[in-house]
């Protein structure tokens, strides 16, 4: 390539007229745009007293080869030219797809925090066609951070604008979660009810939404509905989230009291999920483990007392 350009130089200086030279100029701005390096051909251009930058159009030539590079998967040297085109054109024709772009090899490179500038910018600036995606992967990338309120705006913006049924989920599903994690239950449990309604939902996801909606319950004393909530995720998982349901109804029992059925769950509990961890600790095996607390709400009384 640079025994091209500098074949093609040669001969724009030994005949320095556009007529001259417009084949050679044509051949040097393939080779730079496809390189990447149209700031490099741009100086060159620049520095030819008979021509006219203005007629060039740089702003179509910085985008074109930053576009072909990030289709091409080469996202680094595409990262380096969108940042070129962005520099020189912040309000050019194709800055939005630009920073799209960059943001998503951002992201694929696991380069976060630069990737979440880009794709709000992109959200900030209404930009329809990417507007799914970019608020996906921002929402990803917030929720990973545990910026669990900003997360939960951008889940909150996909739903109703998610084209396929995987987006939906994934929507829904960020929203309960987020939810949860700040400590929101009720909410939460709304949002469950949509996970659990999802016909994309697996077996796992719908026991996830079945214990917040339960939770929910019993935080509003509705015990023995939740009760009835937690014993459907119970019996028919083998998992941890199964382990935790089963926890949560001897909980109840205690709170109800009925010492003897919440020593039962207990017992059943440690036969059916012998190795299960409720909040990373092994669950009591009988029911002098359980403590009395004093939270308000039955979420926090029985987090407290896995603790």
């Amino acid at each position: 390539m640079e025994d091209a350009i500098a074949g093609f130089k040669a001969v724009v200086a030994k005949y320095p007229t556009m007529d001259g030279a417009r084949d050679a100029l044509a051949g040097l701005e393939n080779i730079y745009v496809e390189l990447g390096r149209v700031s490099e051909y741009e100086t060159y251009v620049r520095s030819l007293k008979w021509v006219d930058p203005g007629t060039l159009e740089f702003d179509e030539k910085y985008y074109q080869s930053a576009e072909k590079l990030y289709f091409e998967e080469k996202c680094p040297q595409a990262i380096g030219a969108f940042g070129d085109y962005i520099s020189k054109y912040p309000n050019g024709g194709y800055v939005l797809n630009a920073l799209y772009y960059r943001g998503d090899c951002h992201y694929r490179a696991g380069a976060y925090e630069q990737a979440i500038t880009d794709l709000e910018e992109v959200i900030r600036r209404n930009g329809t066609q990417f507007m799914e995606s970019a608020s996906a992967m921002a929402a990803d990338i917030l929720f990973r951070d545990k910026r669990y309120e900003g997360a939960l705006d951008h889940f909150r913006r996909l739903e109703p604008i998610a084209a396929s049924p995987q987006n939906t989920l994934v929507a829904q599903v960020g929203q309960m979660r987020c939810l949860r994690e700040l400590g929101r239950i009720a909410e939460a449990a709304t949002a469950a009810e949509k996970v659990v309604a999802n016909s994309q939902s697996n077996a796992d996801l719908k026991s996830e939404g079945n214990i917040l909606i339960a939770r929910n319950l019993a935080d509003r004393g509705e015990l023995d509905a939740a009760y009835t909530k937690f014993k459907s995720v119970a019996t028919g998982s083998t998992t941890a989230r199964g382990a935790e349901a089963k926890y949560n109804m001897a909980y109840i029992r205690h709170l109800q009291t009925q010492y003897r059925k919440a020593e039962t769950e207990i017992f059943e509990l440690a036969q059916k999920f012998p190795s299960a961890m409720i909040t990373g600790r092994r669950a009591p095996s009988s029911c002098s483990a359980m403590c009395t607390c004093s939270s308000t709400t039955f979420s926090k009384r029985a987090q407290r007392c896995r603790a």
